[in-house]
């Protein structure tokens, strides 16, 4: 589809999605791809609470990454790009296992 699903503007709308998404489809697992890093998400969360902890901008984040099972975080780079990869486009990528589907 394109675009950056954790883009701040999106997180509201996705985490709606992948609520009805949980409730109708429990044990489907959810994979999300984004070009940001994991670690780079996780200090956002920490980052957000410690600044502005009246918002819930950094829960939000945090309700969309509990229901994703598998995280494939990091941009694509053309230099790293490797078709023999499974399920990402280039080495500097990972594939994160979030949650087991619980």
């Amino acid at each position: 589809m394109g675009g950056e699903p954790l883009e701040r503007c999106n997180w509201e709308g996705l985490n709606n999605l992948l609520i009805d998404v949980k409730k109708k489809f429990p044990k489907l697992q959810i994979w999300l791809y984004t070009g940001y890093e994991y670690s780079f998400l996780m200090q956002l969360i920490d980052e957000w609470r410690i600044k502005w902890p009246k918002f819930n901008d950094a829960y939000l984040l945090e309700s969309i990454l509990e229901k994703v099972n598998i995280l494939v975080a990091g941009p694509f780079v053309e230099e790293e790009k490797d078709r023999s990869l499974a399920f990402k486009g280039s080495r500097n990528q990972e594939i994160i296992e979030l949650n087991n589907g619980e």
